[in-house]
């Protein structure tokens, strides 16, 4: 599976959103990870609980939310963003926050810097 810096900043961001749901209705909001949906070589997967997703560059855009009848396409909603962030912010095209040589997102995971 092949994982570039920007999948794994972008697997980071999902992890994140995920992490900021609850029940409502109760006293303390229940949060808990909500579960994303991918598909990698044309099999289903769910991430839920503490993980990561184990998509690749290749699956992020299948990433996504189920609510009942209702799909949120959190992968590809993400590339946009991230998309737009390039084009149009202070780190215009061709800088990155997430970069392959560099690659800051490794640090955050091994050192646990936020």
């Amino acid at each position: 599976m092949n994982q570039n810096a920007r999948t794994r900043f972008i697997l980071q961001l999902e992890k994140i959103i995920a992490n900021h749901c609850r029940t409502q209705n109760l006293n303390n909001g229940n949060r808990y990870r909500y579960p994303v949906h991918y598909i990698k070589n044309g099999v289903s997967y769910k991430t839920s609980g503490n993980g990561v997703a184990n998509a690749g560059d290749d699956d992020i855009r299948t990433m996504k939310y189920t609510f009942a009848s209702h799909t949120m396409d959190i992968g590809a909603a993400l590339e946009e963003i991230l998309d737009f962030m390039e084009n149009n912010c202070a780190f215009g095209p061709g800088i990155h926050y997430y970069d392959d040589e560099i690659d800051y997102f490794d640090d955050v995971i091994d050192h646990g810097l936020h």
